[in-house]
């Protein structure tokens, strides 16, 4: 099946799934290439690294249980030789313990029979040490030190098979070492060769992903080429099934529809060329009937606006009488309030003076009154004068019992004359206020007639004020009518005016609009000689 036949979606999801697969591949195999090498790391970690632990420890314990022995060769305290003792048990303890863990690590038949040739040394000895220690208790140091050297056979036989265990576990890590290295040597050979194959691999499916894509697109870049360079006549050949084929196809129509297109194009520019001509020469002619409506419409405009300015100036002469009429109106108002206040206060400045009048007619007759009451004063100062002297006489006939009563006669009678001569100033300013007061009375008297003169013109004025009021009333309402109507002619004629401008402005435009139209018309025709120039570029037949 060919690769055209599928989508390049499709194309291109197998080809980077075949890449993935072969990633995942390579995955695989490393991971299992570094679990056997992990597998050999773990088998020197677990196996031959803590066989060689245990014998470690097994030697130290080893050597220090033989150093107890000496110890206790050397020492003579009882107490000293129960601990080497109980040392070397624990130590014995230890290393059998030590011995039971590396036996679990072996895996040959050879190794476990190495191993037990060890235990049988070790028990043989540990039975001679016990041997040593009970001697070198019971005191006999020299007999221990015999016995210590006689030992020392099993020591060496018990030493040289703990040797070879070294020895073997030795040599069994260096095997597993070397294995290991072998491992990772064939690992990283073997990854190394499957990234290559999946380099390889993702290469070829990486091109041939990209021939199928490119290989028709660069057919589909030639059709193109072909109708940009104005050959509408080569023929397209479209194969396959997948997205570059439906491109071709397009391609195809589209040179199919281009071709049609230009066809018509190239009729249809021969028509607009006539019909540009005739266009413009009836836009010539519109153009010089709306030139001549433009100069009417001009000369209309001009006399409206003379029109209008004539009646604005009428309305606003109209519109100053009224302000005129109004003002002079309310100042007529005013005086009449005024001569109304005047009229009041003039009233009763008439009724005050009157009244003032009586009061001072009233004073008048208490003055004469207080005249009385004093000439009363003044007889009766006289008399209690003469008896204050008739007092004085007497009280000077007495002698010395008059004396006291002749200084109060003097008091009363000084009292007396001051009396008097206080009556006769009082009496004095009496007749020079009853004197003003009948000056004041023909002075109110004259003012009150006076006052009554000047009432009566007040009312004669602020009747013609009334009358002048009414009058500036009736000539209020005229003029308010001629400014309203003046008013009204002036927004008429406004109206007019703006039409007629307006009119004049549209005329103008059409004008302009003519002009443009026909330039456009001779642009067009230009424009059809040119399109018609171009269709010559393109091979249709």
């Amino acid at each position: 099946m060919s690769t055209r036949s599928m989508g390049i979606a499709l194309r291109a999801t197998l080809g980077f799934s075949c890449i993935a697969a072969l990633c995942f591949f390579l995955g695989i195999f490393a991971l299992q290439q570094i679990s056997e090498v992990r597998s050999q790391a773990l088998e020197i970690q677990d196996n031959w690294l803590q066989r060689v632990r245990a014998l470690a420890a097994a030697n130290t314990s080893l050597n220090r249980y033989r150093m107890g022995s000496m110890q206790h060769i050397l020492t003579n305290s009882s107490e000293e030789m129960d601990e080497y003792e109980a040392k070397a048990s624990i130590r014995l303890s230890q290393i059998r313990e030590q011995m039971a863990v590396y036996s679990q690590l072996l895996q040959t038949d050879s190794e476990r029979d190495q191993l037990q040739t060890f235990n049988l040394s070790l028990e043989a000895y540990a039975k001679r040490h016990q041997e040593l220690l009970q001697v070198s208790r019971a005191g006999d140091k020299a007999a221990a030190r015999n016995h210590l050297a006689s030992i020392r056979n099993a020591y060496d036989q018990m030493t040289k098979s703990f040797e070879q265990l070294i020895i073997q576990a030795d040599q069994g890590a260096k095997a597993a070492g070397e294995q290991s290295l072998v491992s990772y040597t064939e690992a990283k050979f073997g990854v190394l060769l499957v990234i290559a194959l999946v380099v390889l691999g993702t290469i070829c499916i990486a091109w041939l992903l990209t021939r199928s894509i490119i290989e028709p697109l660069n057919e589909a870049l030639k059709c193109a080429q072909t109708v940009a360079a104005g050959d509408l006549t080569h023929a397209i050949t479209p194969s396959g099934n997948d997205e570059a084929t439906r491109l071709l196809e397009a391609l195809e129509a589209m040179q199919g529809v281009l071709l049609s297109t230009l066809r018509q194009i190239g009729s249809s520019s021969t028509q607009l060329a006539s019909a540009a001509e005739e266009l413009n020469a009836v836009t010539e002619e519109g153009g010089r009937e709306t030139h001549r409506q433009h100069l009417e419409i001009e000369q209309a405009a001009t006399a409206v606006t003379q029109m209008s300015v004539a009646i604005e100036q009428v309305a606003r002469n109209a519109a100053f009488t009224l302000e005129l009429t109004q003002t002079s109106q309310q100042k007529a108002l005013s005086g009449q309030r005024s001569m109304e206040q005047t009229l009041t206060s003039l009233a009763s400045l008439a009724n005050d003076v009157l009244s003032s009048a009586r009061e001072v007619e009233g004073l008048a007759d208490q003055a004469q009154g207080i005249g009385k009451v004093l000439e009363v004063i003044r007889t009766i100062a006289e008399q209690t004068n003469l008896l204050a002297l008739n007092a004085a006489i007497e009280a000077a006939r007495a002698g010395d019992a008059g004396r006291g009563f002749a200084v109060v006669a003097d008091e009363v009678r000084a009292l007396a004359h001051r009396t008097a001569q206080s009556t006769r100033e009082i009496e004095e300013m009496i007749g020079s206020i009853q004197t003003g007061t009948d000056k004041a009375v023909k002075a109110m008297q004259l003012s009150n007639t006076r006052s009554q003169e000047v009432l009566t013109k007040a009312e004669q004025a602020s009747a013609a004020l009334e009358t002048i009021v009414e009058n500036s009333n009736e000539i209020s309402r005229q003029n308010l009518q001629i400014t309203t109507a003046t008013e009204e002619q002036a927004r008429v004629a406004r109206a007019v005016d703006q039409n007629i401008l307006t009119i004049r402005n549209v005329s103008v435009q059409n004008s302009e609009g003519a002009k443009q139209i026909s330039a456009a018309s001779q642009s067009l025709a230009v424009l059809a000689a040119e399109l018609y120039t171009m269709l010559k570029k393109f091979r249709t037949d």
